[in-house]
């Protein structure tokens, strides 16, 4: 068998684990990516984060817990729990670092506000300005991070 043929061979191989995605397990069709994400996020279970950014979009990634009504982000759900292994992945499937939820607050507020300086820092780290997202508590509802949304 000639070289050329074993390079055609090992470029199909790569184009369908890379370009197709064929080697990774199956999703769940009964919700989206986005959705699902969101879940697996909140049961901070980061081998199903990792599984669904393989097949996420940067819409999935960045998408919201209740449209208009709850607009936190996995990103912001992440910060709120303390999770720097999601949160590591979700920036470097690049997860908005300014997103803001419903009330303005930013990643880095959920992060300080719920005592996960860690996760401040790697928002920092990223690039984050260090006031973005902080607004003063005239302007917020609440002193207290939201609740998890139920699974």
């Amino acid at each position: 068998m000639s070289l050329i043929f074993f390079r055609e061979v090992k470029e199909a191989w790569i184009r369908e684990k890379y370009e197709s995605k064929r080697f990774l397990p199956s999703l769940r069709v009964d919700a989206t990516v986005g959705t699902q994400l969101v879940a697996a996020v909140i049961a901070r279970d980061v081998a199903e984060v990792s599984l669904l950014l393989a097949r996420a979009s940067p819409e999935d990634v960045n998408t919201t817990v209740s449209g208009a009504r709850d607009r936190r982000s996995p990103l912001h759900l992440a910060c709120s729990i303390g999770s720097l292994a999601i949160l590591q992945l979700l920036l470097w499937n690049n997860a908005d670092i300014r997103a803001l939820d419903e009330q303005g607050r930013s990643g880095l507020w959920h992060a300080r506000n719920s005592g996960f300086k860690e996760c401040a820092d790697m928002l920092l780290t990223a690039g984050l300005d260090a006031n973005y997202g902080m607004p003063s508590s005239s302007v917020r509802d609440s002193t207290h991070s939201p609740p998890l949304p139920e699974k």
